[in-house]
């Protein structure tokens, strides 16, 4: 997975995982910077050296500044979480991105999310 994205990432970027989760992702891709944002505090046995934990959640990110990420990469995430929760994280991420910034999602059908009902559609 990460040798698909790679490609997408520069070597001198900041890149923030959100729902690191196990860190599969953020452990395994080249970036200047690395950041893996969860609420489980386990994560931190998780990250490799080089890649700063952050424990908060993805609504709110507030202890990750304005404009200060290259990419940030989410996988099989928005399934966990409400439609509001949803809202929030992207906007966040909208936040966190510098102006040329990328978000990538790694994500199961939509159909799939857990407070899902028909006719999903989400609208930021």
């Amino acid at each position: 997975m990460h040798e698909f994205f790679q490609g997408y990432i520069p070597k001198n970027s900041h890149v923030l995982e959100i729902g690191a989760g196990y860190c599969e992702f953020i452990n395994n891709i080249q970036a200047q910077q690395k950041t893996a944002l969860d609420i489980n505090p386990d994560v931190k046995l998780y990250a490799t050296q080089g890649v700063k934990v952050t424990l908060n959640s993805t609504t709110l990110m507030e202890s990750i500044p304005d404009e200060s990420i290259d990419v940030v990469f989410a996988s099989n995430l928005f399934e966990h979480l409400t439609r509001d929760e949803i809202t929030s994280t992207f906007r966040e991420v909208y936040r966190v991105l510098t102006s040329d910034g990328r978000f990538m999602v790694l994500q199961p059908n939509i159909r799939f999310f857990a407070h899902a009902t028909t006719g999903c559609s989400l609208i930021i």
